[in-house]
């Protein structure tokens, strides 16, 4: 995949995946100028559901993507499952492993995220950006994350 330089709006530059520029906020110009490159009709609209394990995000998300679909969008459902029984290392959560476990889900997410055709929309089950937070609450703490 081709890299591209762009200048943020808030002036600062960045080198990112052409495709993944799409999603950034980047002025309007260049974004026409990159779908038009890139064969692209147009930029989906992004929905991140998250929430602890078993409040019913799967649900929603079965819903929605119903919903959009009987209005005629497209829907990429990006629900990514990373399995611990891969990798021997993650089988059992361990604090040695864990970070590298999360980070691997998170890799996988965001090269998931860029891999759209022309869908109007993309929907992400889950983002593991914040299991930090999920695992400090006393409740949910099984002491592997710092």
């Amino acid at each position: 995949m081709t890299k591209l330089k762009i200048k943020l709006r808030d002036g600062t530059w960045k080198i990112v995946p052409t495709k993944a520029a799409l999603l950034m906020n980047i002025n309007k110009d260049v974004k026409k100028e990159l779908l038009k490159e890139l064969h692209l009709i147009k930029i989906p609209k992004l929905i991140i559901i998250d929430g602890v394990d078993g409040v019913g995000k799967t649900t929603i998300v079965e819903n929605i993507i119903k919903q959009l679909q009987s209005e005629g969008d497209s829907v990429i459902y990006n629900k990514f499952k990373r399995r611990r029984s891969d990798n021997d290392n993650f089988k059992t959560p361990t604090k040695e492993y864990e970070w590298v476990f999360r980070k691997e889900v998170v890799q996988e997410i965001n090269r998931r995220m860029i891999t759209y055709t022309n869908e109007d929309w993309i929907i992400i089950d889950k983002s593991p950006y914040s299991e930090y937070f999920y695992q400090k609450v006393k409740e949910f703490d099984r002491k592997l994350i710092q």
